[in-house]
């Protein structure tokens, strides 16, 4: 996916600068690849919540929406709990303070945290569906090595009947990636990994920017 992004930046950097140095041109669309992603991972919090002995609980993602530390993430991560903080790129540690509004359907929650921290950003709803076959990426979480990203393409859209619309992606997300968003070539969220079961049916996929837009208002 990485260098289908590349490619794609290099054959318009060709057209627009044709005669300029080829490994001067890839080098530059590598940096400029690279602090992008930085950017995001800016935006995004490891959730961990831990339970009344202080034992860890779960572990997740979830991003910032506002300058005020408005957090978005999955609404299971906080069943049972006593307590939870969330970890921003740069390594602080606030810790969540209250629920702003749920969707239980969608298992969504919108939590508010401290003041955003200084070197962290926040992140814009994509409110559009996606197109099939769009890219995106996502930046999870890999309980033996950390934080990950990961590449793919939207592959589907599924209409739940009394719940809405869905998709399904490529990206091959690890473990304790719930909560993590999913990321468009803008830089927008454009939905949040979710586990949905419908009747005898699983969905592991994503539930629209719009959604969140909507029901989390409150």
């Amino acid at each position: 996916m990485r260098k289908i992004i590349i490619f794609a930046s290099f054959f318009i950097f060709l057209l627009t600068f044709p005669n300029s140095n080829v490994a001067q041109q890839i080098s530059i669309i590598e940096e400029y690849f690279v602090n992008f992603v930085k950017e995001i991972q800016k935006s995004t919090v490891e959730i961990l919540t831990y339970n009344e002995s202080g034992i860890l609980v779960s572990r997740g993602m979830g991003f910032f929406v506002d300058k005020k530390g408005t957090i978005i993430s999955n609404r299971h991560l906080f069943f049972g709990i006593s307590k939870a903080i969330a970890v921003t790129y740069e390594g602080d540690s606030i810790p969540v303070l209250n629920v702003i509004a749920e969707d239980k359907r969608a298992d969504l929650i919108k939590i508010s945290s401290k003041k955003i921290p200084k070197g962290s950003n926040y992140l814009e709803l994509e409110v559009d569906i996606p197109e099939i076959w769009e890219p995106v990426f996502a930046i999870g979480y890999a309980l033996s090595i950390g934080r990950t990203i990961s590449y793919g393409f939207i592959h589907s859209i599924l209409p739940i009947p009394t719940f809405g619309e869905v998709y399904s992606n490529t990206l091959p997300l690890p473990d304790a990636s719930s909560g993590t968003p999913v990321i468009n070539r803008e830089g927008k969220v454009s939905g949040i990994t979710v586990f949905i079961t419908h009747g005898d049916t699983n969905y592991h996929c994503a539930i629209p920017s719009i959604r969140i837009a909507i029901y989390l208002t409150i």
